[in-house]
């Protein structure tokens, strides 16, 4: 399967749901699509990966819900990425991209039903940070499809094998500053990517502050994240 799609799929032939918004609780508009399905009562929402935005899900979104009729399908654009939030690359403090998914639950008042968060690459380093966060109860399980952590030895001396180019020096410096409450350069980019060029067409987010930067990811040491209380299934 190529990381940048789900093409290897059988294809359904349905044009991509339109981009919709919804507004979280700082009055931001976040980005959405919505796959509906026959099962009204499972929920599943897929988390795109670093640099990216939803719509190369569609593929495996559509299987789900049209295909299957496994579940209803949400594919938030996370914000700091394209059409969500106020500024590509950032967002205001750590921690924002997982009040942001409690908004969605609360906007479509989703919180009665089987909702299962489904992580893609840092997708799925987001979702490990929601295991083991304020709002684990509301997730009734977790998939994580080649999960971006990056203290594990998957992340190949933590550059992914040249496609995430991190300054260390910044995060190192800015992690002790944030450690004595001093968070004014939390909006420092520190990290970038290296995306070939045929999968670049404007919608890509090409580097991250340190803000969500350290959103996209688990909490350090990741393992607490996954906790007894969280139904994980690592896919790799």
């Amino acid at each position: 399967m190529n990381v940048f799609n789900f093409q290897s799929l059988q294809k359904i032939e349905n044009t991509v749901p339109p981009l919709k918004q919804f507004s979280a609780r700082d009055g931001a508009n976040i980005s959405y699509r919505f796959y509906d399905s026959l099962n009204k009562n499972r929920i599943v929402i897929l988390l795109h990966g670093s640099s990216a935005h939803g719509e190369y899900l569609h593929d495996f979104a559509d299987y789900l819900s049209s295909k299957r009729g496994i579940s209803q399908v949400y594919v938030p654009n996370l914000r700091g990425h394209y059409e969500s939030g106020t500024s590509r690359g950032d967002c205001s403090y750590i921690g924002q991209l997982e009040d942001d998914l409690y908004d969605l639950i609360e906007y479509f008042k989703l919180q009665n039903k089987n909702i299962y968060l489904v992580g893609h690459s840092s997708g799925g380093g987001l979702a490990i940070r929601v295991a083991g966060g304020l709002y684990q109860n509301l997730i009734q399980g977790y998939v994580l499809l080649s999960p971006a952590i990056p203290t594990a030895p998957t992340m190949r001396q933590g550059t992914a094998g040249g496609w995430a180019l991190a300054s260390i020096a910044k995060i190192i410096a800015i992690s002790i500053l944030n450690c004595i409450g001093i968070k004014r350069l939390n909006h420092t980019h520190v990290i970038r990517f290296n995306k070939p060029k045929q999968y670049c067409d404007g919608k890509e987010t090409l580097s991250y502050s340190f803000n969500l930067n350290s959103s996209y990811h688990p909490r350090r040491p990741y393992q607490n994240d996954i906790n007894l209380n969280s139904a994980v299934e690592r896919k790799t």
